[in-house]
């Protein structure tokens, strides 16, 4: 069960790690597309 609970955290770790570089690799396109 503690196996289980590990990799579902895991799993929603990765995935919001993914979407935090996404967001910031979007603001980086946003600035340069300004300058």
């Amino acid at each position: 069960r503690q196996a289980v609970t590990a990799a579902g955290t895991g799993c929603m770790a990765a995935l919001d790690a993914e979407r935090y570089l996404a967001s910031i690799g979007s603001v980086e396109e946003a600035v340069a597309d300004k300058y």
